[in-house]
């Protein structure tokens, strides 16, 4: 019956084009019942066929886990496919203790005693962002319309602010000089309206920043090179640092959910460059560093909402490219007078002509 109730309201949902909020805490499918739950058009495989329906047709769909969340509820919640290049929505755990995994360790004989939360898929999968307050179902809601987590039309435009901080604080904080790592946040402190930007998986591929903010009023998604070197933690668990003003795989996969997400939502995209180009050599390629830079161009090359690139420092080779540069019909391309592009830095063209 649970199966059936789900599937009707989702049918609703599909049909009235309306959006979708799962508020989840369960254990998965009563495994005793499960010849009535399994296998059939009407039964929980539906559910998980709806969800990639629903977003392939560009309908909202979110996510906040109140708890532990196992076996097929959770595919619900998070395992949504539209086509190959992984279009969903947002997911928040509420609260950092609360999980998602495929199962509970006891359905293997206790042999793996592993238990997912919400901090480890934050930082290792890029799966969900945890709330670091408490904040109920109806508040969480609202902001989804408001426009505080993106959810608003481009059209709705609020009352301008100044940046929190003078603008003329910049020549502080940007170096110019090749090498020279500065963090690119307060940059954009200096820039959106009141300082006010909510970041997306901050704590997944950190040396690309994506977030919702207003500029000049106007509800924007930027995406940002972090010019900060920083620590990450990769899908096998393994620790690394990252060089700021790389795109590592977990970068560019972030980046192109988040592109999708604002396409899904017309929200306009903004890229602020300082790129150095993509991470190369062995482990970067068994990482999959290919297959998810061809989904950051390619979710660029299709993004279909008003795109604004300003290049800050340098913009190199394939990076460039991810970054929305001219070839992928930006409506504007600014320039600060130290921006520098090509297909490599002199000091990488000396080295690899040497």
């Amino acid at each position: 019956m649970t199966s059936k109730k789900v599937i009707r309201s989702q049918n609703i949902a599909i049909e009235n084009r309306v959006p979708t909020i799962y508020l989840v805490d369960s254990a998965g499918v009563f495994l005793p019942l499960q010849e009535d739950v399994f296998p059939d058009t009407d039964d929980f495989g539906r559910v998980f066929r709806n969800n990639a329906v629903m977003s392939a047709h560009g309908h909202s769909a979110d996510c906040r886990h109140h708890g532990h969340v196992r076996g097929g509820r959770r595919i619900s919640a998070r395992d949504v496919r539209s086509r190959p290049d992984d279009r969903w929505q947002r997911t928040v755990s509420r609260r950092p203790g609360a999980g998602a995994g495929r199962n509970r360790a006891e359905i293997f004989g206790g042999r793996t005693g592993w238990r997912g939360d919400a901090r480890r898929h934050q930082r290792n999968g890029g799966f969900s962002r945890t709330e670091r307050r408490s904040v109920s179902s109806r508040a969480f809601a609202r902001s989804l319309k408001s426009g505080d987590t993106g959810g608003s039309l481009p059209g709705t435009a609020k009352k301008p602010e100044a940046p929190a901080i003078a603008a003329e604080e910049i020549y502080g904080i940007y170096d110019s000089v090749a090498g020279a790592s500065y963090d690119m946040k307060e940059v954009l402190a200096r820039v959106v309206d009141a300082g006010r930007f909510d970041e997306y998986k901050a704590e997944y591929g950190k040396t690309l920043i994506c977030g919702y903010a207003r500029i000049g009023g106007f509800a924007v998604g930027i995406v940002a090179n972090q010019k900060l070197h920083a620590q990450q933690t990769d899908h096998e668990g393994h620790k690394r640092m990252e060089f700021g003003g790389v795109i590592y795989t977990e970068s560019a996969e972030k980046a192109a959910r988040f592109i999708m997400d604002c396409n899904q939502n017309l929200i306009p995209l903004v890229f602020f460059h300082d790129v150095n180009g993509f991470m190369v050599g062995r482990d970067a390629e068994w990482s999959g560093i290919i297959k998810a830079g061809a989904k950051m161009v390619n979710a660029v090359s299709n993004s279909v909402v008003p795109k604004i690139t300003v290049i800050v420092g340098g913009s190199f080779g394939a990076g460039h490219y991810a970054m929305c540069g001219k070839a992928y019909d930006p409506r504007f391309v600014f320039a600060w007078p130290t921006a520098k592009y090509a297909v490599m830095s002199g000091d990488s063209g000396r080295r690899h002509a040497g």
